[in-house]
Protein backbone atom coordinates (compact mmCIF):
# COMPACT_ATOMS: atom_id res chain seq x y z
CA UNK A 1 0.00 0.00 0.00
CA UNK A 2 2.77 2.44 0.97
CA UNK A 3 4.77 1.45 -2.12
CA UNK A 4 1.77 2.14 -4.40
CA UNK A 5 1.19 5.51 -2.73
CA UNK A 6 4.86 6.50 -3.19
CA UNK A 7 4.83 5.49 -6.86
CA UNK A 8 1.62 7.45 -7.40
CA UNK A 9 3.09 10.51 -5.66
CA UNK A 10 6.26 10.35 -7.79
CA UNK A 11 4.16 10.06 -10.97
CA UNK A 12 2.03 13.08 -10.00
CA UNK A 13 5.14 15.14 -9.19
CA UNK A 14 6.77 14.18 -12.50
CA UNK A 15 3.62 15.13 -14.39
CA UNK A 16 3.41 18.51 -12.65
CA UNK A 17 7.08 19.27 -13.30
CA UNK A 18 7.07 18.18 -16.94
CA UNK A 19 3.72 19.77 -17.75
CA UNK A 20 5.33 23.21 -17.57
CA UNK A 21 7.65 22.27 -20.45
CA UNK A 22 4.83 21.43 -22.83
CA UNK A 23 4.15 24.19 -25.32
CA UNK A 24 0.53 25.06 -25.83
CA UNK A 25 -1.01 27.71 -28.07
CA UNK A 26 1.07 30.68 -29.17
CA UNK A 27 1.71 33.12 -26.32
CA UNK A 28 1.35 36.02 -28.78
CA UNK A 29 -1.21 38.73 -28.06
CA UNK A 30 -2.54 41.63 -30.08
CA UNK A 31 -4.83 42.50 -32.93
CA UNK A 32 -5.96 45.30 -35.16
CA UNK A 33 -8.09 48.26 -34.27
CA UNK A 34 -11.72 48.23 -35.45
CA UNK A 35 -12.17 49.61 -38.95
CA UNK A 36 -8.55 49.14 -40.06
CA UNK A 37 -8.26 47.43 -43.46
CA UNK A 38 -4.72 46.18 -44.11
CA UNK A 39 -5.60 45.10 -47.65
CA UNK A 40 -5.41 48.81 -48.58
CA UNK A 41 -1.93 49.22 -47.10
CA UNK A 42 0.90 48.56 -49.54
CA UNK A 43 4.02 50.36 -48.27
CA UNK A 44 5.46 50.15 -44.78
CA UNK A 45 8.44 51.83 -43.17
CA UNK A 46 10.05 49.89 -40.31
CA UNK A 47 11.71 52.14 -37.75
CA UNK A 48 15.02 50.69 -36.58
CA UNK A 49 14.83 49.40 -33.00
CA UNK A 50 16.31 51.93 -30.54
CA UNK A 51 18.20 49.38 -28.46
CA UNK A 52 19.38 46.80 -31.01
CA UNK A 53 19.07 48.60 -34.34
CA UNK A 54 17.90 45.28 -35.81
CA UNK A 55 14.50 44.88 -37.44
CA UNK A 56 15.40 42.11 -39.89
CA UNK A 57 12.85 39.48 -38.70
CA UNK A 58 10.01 42.03 -38.86
CA UNK A 59 11.11 43.27 -42.31
CA UNK A 60 11.39 39.70 -43.64
CA UNK A 61 7.95 38.73 -42.38
CA UNK A 62 6.32 41.84 -43.88
CA UNK A 63 8.10 41.22 -47.20
CA UNK A 64 6.85 37.61 -47.22
CA UNK A 65 3.36 39.04 -46.75
CA UNK A 66 3.89 41.00 -49.99
CA UNK A 67 4.20 44.49 -48.46
CA UNK A 68 6.73 46.93 -49.87
CA UNK A 69 9.10 47.49 -46.95
CA UNK A 70 11.76 50.10 -46.28
CA UNK A 71 13.57 50.72 -43.01
CA UNK A 72 15.74 53.21 -41.20
CA UNK A 73 15.58 55.85 -38.48
CA UNK A 74 12.17 57.43 -37.86
CA UNK A 75 13.38 60.87 -38.98
CA UNK A 76 14.14 59.44 -42.45
CA UNK A 77 10.67 57.96 -43.01
CA UNK A 78 9.33 58.83 -46.49
CA UNK A 79 6.13 60.90 -46.65
CA UNK A 80 4.40 58.54 -49.10
CA UNK A 81 4.19 55.43 -46.89
CA UNK A 82 0.92 53.84 -45.80
CA UNK A 83 2.06 52.54 -42.42
CA UNK A 84 4.83 53.21 -39.91
CA UNK A 85 6.05 50.09 -38.08
CA UNK A 86 7.83 50.31 -34.73
CA UNK A 87 9.34 47.21 -33.18
CA UNK A 88 11.00 46.62 -29.86
CA UNK A 89 13.16 43.61 -29.14
CA UNK A 90 14.27 42.43 -25.74
CA UNK A 91 17.09 39.90 -25.68
CA UNK A 92 18.19 37.73 -22.76
CA UNK A 93 21.15 35.54 -21.91
CA UNK A 94 20.71 31.89 -20.89
CA UNK A 95 23.80 30.00 -22.11
CA UNK A 96 23.14 31.71 -25.45
CA UNK A 97 21.42 34.95 -26.41
CA UNK A 98 17.76 34.55 -27.34
CA UNK A 99 14.87 36.86 -28.14
CA UNK A 100 12.77 37.11 -25.00
CA UNK A 101 10.16 39.60 -26.19
CA UNK A 102 9.09 41.18 -29.47
CA UNK A 103 6.55 44.00 -29.67
CA UNK A 104 5.39 45.49 -32.97
CA UNK A 105 3.11 48.50 -33.43
CA UNK A 106 1.58 49.52 -36.76
CA UNK A 107 0.85 53.25 -36.86
CA UNK A 108 -0.74 55.79 -39.16
CA UNK A 109 2.28 57.78 -40.43
CA UNK A 110 0.31 61.04 -40.54
CA UNK A 111 -1.55 60.95 -37.21
CA UNK A 112 0.34 58.36 -35.17
CA UNK A 113 -2.93 56.49 -34.52
CA UNK A 114 -2.55 52.78 -33.80
CA UNK A 115 -3.63 50.49 -36.67
CA UNK A 116 -2.63 47.24 -34.97
CA UNK A 117 -0.26 45.84 -32.39
CA UNK A 118 1.27 42.49 -31.52
CA UNK A 119 3.48 41.21 -28.72
CA UNK A 120 5.08 37.90 -27.85
CA UNK A 121 7.00 36.91 -24.75
CA UNK A 122 8.88 33.59 -24.75
CA UNK A 123 11.10 32.71 -21.79
CA UNK A 124 14.06 30.40 -22.19
CA UNK A 125 12.24 27.06 -21.96
CA UNK A 126 9.87 27.92 -24.82
CA UNK A 127 12.25 30.08 -26.87
CA UNK A 128 11.97 30.15 -30.65
CA UNK A 129 13.86 31.86 -33.45
CA UNK A 130 13.36 35.61 -34.01
CA UNK A 131 11.83 34.80 -37.42
CA UNK A 132 9.29 32.43 -35.86
CA UNK A 133 8.40 35.00 -33.21
CA UNK A 134 7.96 37.73 -35.85
CA UNK A 135 5.60 35.40 -37.72
CA UNK A 136 3.56 34.78 -34.55
CA UNK A 137 3.29 38.52 -33.84
CA UNK A 138 2.15 39.25 -37.41
CA UNK A 139 -0.47 36.49 -37.22
CA UNK A 140 -1.97 38.19 -34.17
CA UNK A 141 -1.66 41.76 -35.42
CA UNK A 142 -2.45 41.33 -39.13
CA UNK A 143 -4.04 37.93 -39.50
CA UNK A 144 -3.82 36.51 -43.02
CA UNK A 145 -4.15 39.89 -44.75
CA UNK A 146 -2.24 40.36 -47.98
CA UNK A 147 -2.34 43.72 -49.83
CA UNK A 148 -4.78 43.97 -52.74
CA UNK A 149 -3.21 43.25 -56.13
CA UNK A 150 -0.27 41.33 -54.68
CA UNK A 151 -1.33 37.99 -56.11
CA UNK A 152 -1.80 36.24 -52.75
CA UNK A 153 0.66 34.89 -50.24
Amino acid sequence: MLKTLCIGLVMVMAFVCLDGCAEGPSPATGGREPGVDFSKIHTMYVVKDDTTGDTTPVEQELTQRKFQVKSGPQEAAPKDIDCLVKSQQRWMWDLTMYLLELKVDFLDPKTGALFASGRIYRPSLIRRSPEFMAHEVMEKALGETVPAGSGGK
